[in-house]
């Protein structure tokens, strides 16, 4: 099979670092985004896992992706600055097939 890479770059920033819950309930945002488009699915029929550590599994139309996590403070995002959030698929052959079809 021919690994496909798809680029596409998703991300989110804010003025102070997110923790906790919020910090997870935003990586899993732009997990739910970039798998709607990585593996051409709608985002309401993705379902992200939490795999431990800033890593998720997203899930949807009999295809999985797993991303890694992330978050910096950037001085160039604007005048100010801002921590941004950055979710990158992790290697693997394009629109990975669950196990078992499902």
């Amino acid at each position: 099979m021919r690994a496909v890479f798809l680029t596409v770059f998703a991300c989110a920033c804010s003025a102070s670092p997110l923790t906790g819950g919020a910090l997870e309930a935003e990586f899993e945002s732009i997990v739910t985004e970039r798998a709607s488009i990585e593996l051409a699915c709608p985002a309401d029929q993705i379902t992200v896992v939490d795999m431990g550590g800033e890593a998720f599994r997203a899930s949807g139309c009999g295809l999985f992706a797993d991303y890694e996590c992330e978050y910096s403070w950037s001085d160039s995002y604007n005048d100010n600055g801002a921590f941004l959030y950055v979710c990158k698929r992790a290697a693997q052959d394009e629109g990975t097939p669950l196990p078992d079809g499902g």
